[in-house]
């Protein structure tokens, strides 16, 4: 569905530039206010800032096996301009997913008009999700971003034969895969359906486009499989997909934390398939349901597919329209192995709202044709087409960041508001107080070693007797034991028994011989209070 202004195809006038950069800075802004509001990292997070801190300090990418490295080298590269670590990851997805309207409106104009491209831009920087993780210390938001503009380049570089701009799309693609691993299959279906248009064509030229787009792919992608290949013996495109495979299983089986259960073996697709016939079923039932509910709300679906409707069914416009589903390759392979999220659904918003605006000014125009009023003198003048759809879209848009401001922002905290992230926070401040600066611990909560400042291992999904084992040798002095873990560690029993000694508050260091629940083990340290989930440190004795 084209308007009369130039398409993308045409070269960009100094009014799109203007216009990229205003709307790049209002997301930018709406990000910088909501930033008050976020006070602890993501679980992933600490993973990301962990690895930029390997990479600034010289040793390497030992940790972006499951983490793909290009999001945290951007922490790392904000991490020299920012102390805090913390806020180095939260800027670096802030500036990325501010950029993400750039992509947009140029998908927007190309394949519509300069409307859809403004009306998709605002439904972006104000959309929840996308809003919420371009805060957050997570890659998505730079994942998108580079996904799209890699899509853009692409398109672009096969409608104008342009190897310079297919050079770009391939780099912004391999750089898409080396933030998160779906990124590949998207580039995948793309060049499928450019190949198919490209063969019906006979167009060689386009073929050469695809080639130059892929040989960019590999150089860049090409030294981290190196490294994949060297850390696990075997060529892969992802460390990260066996261990995801275990979250699925873990709810389909009821077996909290299955991937801590030292008995657990990393799993493959295939291996799924044949160990596990049942779960194909019932997770992609379930998550086609979840999907249709969550997306987005049902008017916006009927505006969607409006826009996807509309605009004509010429060989190019179902070219176009194949072109920009194939951006949901990743989706399906979501649907029936993993779960379904707002972390995992959200890449393929942007598109889609592409279509909703483009269903928005279709429905626009059939409304004021059909009251007579089409042929307005101020709605026929230059640029006031779809005026009525941008301005319900920019209200519709304040609505959606209103709704996002906290209601209890002003409230004390208790730990049932967040399920205790911000808890792990306060734990992990008191621990870096209260433990030697040398220790090493043994959590569950990768939040809570990021805050205590500590060298930590992972606490094993096992029996009591094998945790302390564990943590001796891997060398943890302490072990923490907080509130929340007595429903994933309830074989931990005795060691819970501080926590809920009636009327007790505060902190309690022990200086004597001290609690001794079990052999080997000897209460160090005692948090209470009535907002927190508490949390008891053992010291591993021997």
């Amino acid at each position: 569905m084209r308007g009369n202004e130039p398409s993308g195809t045409e070269n960009l006038t100094k009014g799109d530039l203007l216009l990229m950069g205003a709307l790049f800075l209002v997301a930018l802004g709406i990000k910088f206010y909501f930033l008050q509001f976020y006070r602890v990292i993501s679980s992933d997070g600490v993973a990301y800032a962990q690895i930029a801190r390997d990479i600034l300090g010289g040793r390497g990418l030992a940790g972006a096996t499951h983490f793909p490295p290009f999001y945290p080298l951007l922490v790392a590269l904000f991490h020299t301009m920012f102390s805090d670590i913390e806020l180095a990851g939260r800027l670096a997805a802030m500036f990325m997913g501010s950029l993400l309207v750039v992509p947009v409106y140029l998908l927007g104009r190309e394949f519509f008009d300069r409307r859809v491209g403004i009306m998709a831009a605002v439904l972006v920087m104000a959309w929840p999700s996308l809003r919420q993780w371009s805060n957050e210390v997570m890659s998505q938001s730079t994942y998108i971003t580079l996904v799209l503009l890699g899509a853009y380049l692409v398109w672009h570089a096969c409608r104008n034969r342009s190897l310079a701009y297919a050079v770009a799309g391939g780099v912004s693609m391999g750089l898409a895969h080396l933030t998160r691993s779906e990124g590949v299959l998207v580039f995948l279906a793309l060049s499928l359906v450019l190949a198919v248009d490209a063969a019906i064509q006979r167009n060689g030229r386009q073929f050469a486009c695809l080639l130059a787009g892929w040989g960019a792919f590999v150089v860049v992608f090409l030294p981290y499989a190196y490294f994949l290949h060297e850390v696990t013996g075997t060529w892969q495109l992802t460390g990260k997909s066996r261990v995801a495979l275990a979250d699925s299983l873990m709810e389909f089986l009821g077996r909290p934390d299955l991937k801590r259960d030292p008995a657990f073996q990393e799993i493959g697709y295939l291996d799924v398939v044949r160990q596990y016939p049942d779960f194909l079923r019932q997770n992609s039932a379930g998550n086609l349901k979840k999907f249709a509910r969550e997306f987005v709300p049902p008017v916006i679906w009927l505006f969607g597919l409006l826009g996807f409707c509309a605009g004509g069914w010429s060989r190019e416009h179902l070219k176009e329209r194949a072109f920009l589903v194939a951006t949901f390759a990743p989706l399906g392979i979501i649907i029936v192995f993993f779960f379904i999220g707002p972390e995992y659904i959200q890449p393929y918003l942007p598109v889609f709202f592409l279509w909703v605006s483009a269903g928005a000014l279709w429905m626009e125009t059939r409304a004021l044709a059909l009251v007579g009023m089409d042929r307005h003198p101020l709605l026929t003048l230059r640029g006031a087409g779809g005026m009525f759809s941008l301005a319900a879209t920019v209200l519709f848009a304040l609505y959606l960041l209103a709704g996002q401001v906290p209601a209890d922002r002003n409230i004390p905290y208790h730990f049932s508001q967040d399920g205790g992230r911000y808890d792990h926070k306060r734990i992990g401040l008191l621990l870096n107080e209260y433990l030697p600066k040398s220790a090493r611990i043994m959590t569950r909560w990768g939040r809570v070693g990021f805050y205590a400042d500590r060298g930590w291992v992972d606490m094993p999904q096992a029996s009591l007797e094998e945790i302390v084992a564990t943590a001796r040798k891997d060398g943890a002095r302490y072990i923490v034991v907080d509130g929340a873990l007595a429903g994933l560690r309830p074989q931990l029993g005795v060691l819970y028994e501080p926590l809920f000694v009636e009327g007790a508050s505060g902190v309690y260091v022990e200086k004597g011989a001290g609690f001794r629940p079990v052999p080997g083990l000897k209460l160090f340290f005692l948090f209470r209070d009535p907002s927190s989930v508490g949390v008891a440190v053992y010291e591993v004795m021997g």
